[in-house]
């Protein structure tokens, strides 16, 4: 007759070998279905896990494993694998025992160089998760705050515009009208003021065009252009200033150039800041070049100098707003710094190319690649 002294015994040592172990034990059914499970085990994969199939929980990658074939021999201390409550796998050696028709398994605490990896491996993830969150967050705070800058710009320019306008106005008409009336020292004074404000409403306007650009406002009105009436047109503007400075500007203009698609208005802009430039970095007697021809189905603008060039390590930079290069202007003349940043936006708005080379002593050469209309072509 069986002991209930002992039996009472037996139901407490299984309790706490459930309880309290830290290794994995499971006891299953003939279906192999959860009957009593340690609460270790409960612990690893997160939930309660009585009544459920044991292959809920247990993977094996082979895909072939029977947990039966461990109480065989043949597969003692077999390699399986344990969902854990985050959905990462744990490894475990497992050996079974039956125990008539059900099964007692046994799992063995995962090596502890593999926890120690696991632990790692989740730590860093979960700190790439965070800085991903932070950068999104920075991101979304600088577009905010690039957006306020593109506002304020516009804003200062705008009101800045009028009166700068009208002191240059002023300034011009003293020098023009008033100029016998002025004392040597006024003049010069006047001068500077005419100077000053030609390049204050030019970098006003620059401002206004690099925020309307940089807030995706750029609209360009794009029609049919005889690039070769624009450029002599500008040409003959161009030639005025450069004289001044002593600079001759050769123009050759290939016969029979196909029309493009052109926003006349802004593509002028980008002709005065290339040639411009080429005058303003060039010394006296020298020669700037303006070449337009057609190669395939591109039509290629040029404009080149005999100036100082610029080194090779700062030629990445010329594009971007106020960049500044070593080379200096040959007669001390401003620069805003925006004038580059903003031909390559026009340019790229007209899905066109430029590019630049330069050899230090030798001069620079801006090239602008324009593509043909299909129907033109």
């Amino acid at each position: 007759m069986h002991n209930p002294e002992s039996h009472i015994i037996e139901q407490e040592l299984t309790r706490l070998l459930f309880e309290d172990a830290s290794a994995l034990l499971l006891l299953l059914d003939v279906e192999r279905r959860i009957v009593r499970a340690s609460a270790s085990f409960e612990r690893v994969v997160g939930r309660n896990v009585r009544g459920a199939s044991v292959y809920d929980f247990i993977v094996d990658f082979d895909g072939s494993l029977d947990v039966a074939t461990l109480a065989d021999g043949s597969a003692e201390g077999h390699i399986l694998h344990v969902s854990g409550a985050d959905g990462m796998p744990e490894s475990y050696r497992f050996r079974a025992r039956s125990m008539g028709d059900h099964l007692l398994l046994y799992g063995e605490s995962p090596d502890s160089d593999i926890r120690k990896l696991r632990r790692e491996l989740l730590t860093a993830n979960n700190e790439l998760h965070d800085m991903a969150r932070e950068l999104q967050k920075r991101n979304a705070q600088l577009e905010e705050m690039n957006k306020l800058k593109n506002q304020f710009l516009g804003i200062a320019a705008h009101d800045l515009r009028n009166p700068i306008s009208v002191i240059l106005s002023f300034s011009e008409l003293m020098l023009h009208d008033d100029v016998e009336s002025l004392t040597d020292a006024q003049r010069e004074m006047v001068d500077s003021v005419y100077e000053s404000s030609v390049f204050m409403l030019k970098l006003l306007n620059n401002l206004l065009d690099i925020s309307a650009i940089e807030a995706g406002k750029l609209t360009l009105d794009m029609l049919p252009t005889d690039i070769a009436v624009l450029l002599r047109k500008n040409l003959q503007r161009n030639r005025i200033l450069a004289e001044r400075k002593g600079i001759a500007i050769r123009d050759e203009i290939d016969a029979d150039l196909p029309m493009l698609a052109l926003d006349a208005g802004k593509f002028e802009q980008v002709l005065n800041n290339l040639i411009t430039n080429a005058v303003k970095f060039s010394e006296r007697g020298t020669t700037v070049t303006v070449r337009c021809e057609r190669s395939d189905h591109e039509v290629v603008l040029s404009v080149r100098d005999q100036g100082q060039g610029i080194p090779a390590e700062e030629l990445d930079r010329l594009f971007k707003p106020f960049s500044r290069t070593s080379v200096r202007a040959t007669a001390g003349e401003s620069s805003t710094g925006l004038g580059l940043a903003i031909v390559k936006r026009i340019i790229d708005g007209h899905a066109a190319r430029v590019r630049v080379d330069s050899v230090v002593g030798q001069g620079t050469v801006f090239s602008i690649s324009l593509p043909i209309p299909s129907e033109v072509a």
